[in-house]
């Protein structure tokens, strides 16, 4: 159950609709309404007031019923046995790895092989970009660091599932371990993009005059962010 403070009436977890499944019901301290997302990959889920009931969300859902049921065929089901590395598609197995490796890319055949011993919990799709990325981003931002002649106070990787990257108003960046799915370029234009909100905190035109400087074709990276961005994102 979701609990709400001085709810005397606590909201179920989900919504069980006869076609979409269960859909999951988040109570937003700062909403002020319902609200209905959907995203291809992940389906349905459902933002509720502090304020809003369960017949409230019972006439909700029969609002947008229509909607839900022409939405719910645009479902991509998540493939769990490839995954997108450096922008190329890589499938996954799982067998014996002889040594003490964890998993191996094969970059020839585009096969990413895990050892199948090891416990999911230790080590599953995110462990190992988070290595790889620690591996191809330093030269990177080094790169970017003397071209841009800019330097931010601290750098860190985060599990973000909404953006690529973020600069704080103190000079710190913050970018997503799920860059190692992106193309090379599409990483550089995203650390490139941060780094520009060292100078400019917003996305102003001279903003983007400094983006397109350092990455002229900054236009199509972002293409390619928005084509894959949601099955990327699905990725735990």
């Amino acid at each position: 159950m979701i609990l709400s403070l001085f709810r005397k009436d606590p909201l179920p977890s989900h919504y069980a609709h006869p076609l979409a499944g269960n859909i999951p019901i988040r109570i937003n301290h700062r909403a002020t309404r319902l609200t209905l997302k959907f995203d291809q990959h992940k389906g349905f889920s459902i933002t509720a007031a502090t304020k809003s009931t369960w017949s409230d969300v019972q006439a909700f859902i029969k609002t947008y019923d229509h909607w839900i049921i022409k939405q719910h065929s645009k479902i991509t089901p998540v493939n769990l046995n490839q995954i997108f590395f450096q922008g190329q598609l890589y499938q996954i197995k799982r067998e014996a790895i002889s040594g003490r490796s964890l998993y191996h890319f094969n970059h020839t055949d585009r096969i990413l092989t895990i050892d199948p011993s090891l416990s999911q919990k230790r080590l599953n799709i995110r462990f190992i970009l988070e290595r790889e990325v620690k591996k191809i981003l330093p030269p990177v931002l080094d790169k970017i660091t003397a071209a841009m002649n800019l330097r931010p106070k601290k750098i860190t990787l985060r599990d973000t599932k909404s953006r690529w990257g973020s600069c704080s108003s103190e000079g710190n960046i913050s970018l997503s371990w799920r860059l190692m799915m992106a193309p090379p370029e599409v990483m550089e234009y995203v650390v490139i993009h941060e780094f520009a909100h060292l100078v400019h905190m917003n996305h102003s035109k001279s903003f983007w005059q400094l983006v397109a400087r350092h990455c002229p074709e900054y236009r199509r990276h972002i293409h390619w962010l928005k084509a894959n961005g949601a099955q990327i994102m699905s990725i735990d």
